[in-house]
């Protein structure tokens, strides 16, 4: 293009394409870069931090003790929170293991299951009744050996009374040995001893106990078979009929090789929870302090702490006479004594009284003269080794340790 015309010269003026930008700039495909030292050195780095996290987070040697006592002691507080969230007692089961040897009982429990209160029952049909007869007047009942009823205080009198209830009017299932019945809607709790559905028609057998010096009137006749009577029964979570009515919630498994050590548990007046097969029920109250405890023979109240022994499924033994026992030699090595004398072990205790539920480590007893072939030698005696261990745990409580 001409731009200017003069006599000398003529400028012509020409558009050249410049070159993008993008042109200098390499195609990421001619070229692979490497990773380099550093980067590879903090990626290893990283990665042993974790797995050292997760190494500590697997429960292992004295840890997985403590961890199972700790399982333990939430579990109890969940119970314990759930009767008083609900209003009605509630409680767990520790779920005896099944004899795998020789012994009679086996006193080891690692699957611990919470249970509730049954809603009580007034029948299947609207309006069901039942019909009393006082005994001896009544054929008595033949009660099972195997179901021990409630002994009489001193200063009370028993008053026993036989019931049968129209037909179709229950389920035998739904009535066991320690529930209790109210009739006519008033009035006290009666104790179901027993119920028999050996014939076709289904009969309880209850009683009362009072004062001797002031007994009450029955509104029912001693001789004769009374009326239609309205009735109203509260079940108990009780072993001695077999019927548990469990929670929702998930049963609890302890650890591998972790277990609840029966013989070293126990009570006041239940100095070992390992003399009979049961399985054994603890009940909370709705305001949080222990309702009952119940070993197999219908539930009892409790005037001391419930010690629970967590411990090594190894150590545990049946210190009662061969051939159903287990004797300690005289001198045994550490990794054979008992799981009350193993430092690594924990003690969990529920205060009857509140309720409350601590963990504390199994303290040093001076067991340097005990004769270990010998149970009584470090059990019931003097001194008592075994609940001198329960009260070292009670101290350390005390403390806040």
């Amino acid at each position: 293009m001409k731009t200017k015309s003069d006599s000398s010269f003529i400028l012509y003026s020409y558009s050249v394409p410049m070159p993008r930008p993008s042109s200098f700039i390499p195609h990421p495909s001619s070229f692979a870069r490497g990773v380099t030292l550093v980067e590879m050195l903090v990626v290893l780095v990283i990665i042993s931090m974790l797995a050292a996290v997760a190494l500590q987070a697997l429960p292992s040697g004295d840890q997985r003790y403590r961890e199972a006592a700790r399982m333990v002691n939430v579990y109890l507080n969940s119970a314990r929170s759930a009767a008083m969230e609900n209003g009605r007692p509630a409680g767990v089961i520790l779920k005896r293991m099944n004899a795998t040897t020789t012994h009679t009982y086996n006193a080891a429990c690692n699957v611990v299951e919470q249970c509730e209160t049954p809603p009580p029952y007034s029948g299947e049909t609207i309006g069901a009744t039942l019909q009393i007869q006082e005994i001896p007047n009544a054929t008595a009942l033949t009660i099972p050996t195997t179901i021990t009823i409630p002994p009489v205080n001193s200063g009370y009198t028993r008053k026993r009374f036989k019931a049968t209830f129209a037909s179709g009017a229950v389920i035998a299932a739904n009535l066991n040995s320690g529930d209790y019945i109210r009739l006519n809607g008033q009035g006290p709790l009666y104790y179901v001893e027993y119920a028999d559905d050996s014939s076709s028609v289904l009969a309880i057998q209850f009683h009362i106990d009072y004062p001797t010096a002031s007994p009450p009137q029955f509104p029912w006749p001693d001789s004769a078979q009374s009326g239609p009577v309205s009735f109203l029964v509260q079940r108990q979570p009780s072993l001695n009929g077999g019927a548990v009515f469990s929670s929702s919630a998930e049963p609890l498994q302890l650890p591998a090789g972790a277990a609840i050590d029966l013989f070293c548990s126990g009570t006041t007046g239940i100095p070992t929870f390992n003399y009979n097969a049961n399985n054994i029920i603890i009940m909370f109250a709705p305001s949080g302090e222990i309702a009952s405890i119940d070993v197999g023979a219908g539930p009892t109240t409790v005037t001391g702490p419930i010690y629970l022994l967590v411990g090594k499924m190894s150590r545990i033994r049946n210190f009662q006479s061969p051939p159903n026992g287990d004797p300690l030699s005289a001198t045994p090595a550490d990794e054979e004594k008992p799981n009350w004398a193993d430092l690594t072990n924990y003690w969990v205790t529920i205060q009857p009284r509140s309720g409350m539920i601590n963990t504390a480590e199994v303290a040093f007893v001076n067991t340097s003269a005990v004769n270990w072939a010998t149970a009584t030698s470090w059990y019931g005696g003097t001194p008592d080794y075994f609940n001198k261990s329960r009260s070292y745990a009670d101290e350390a409580q005390s403390a806040g340790r």
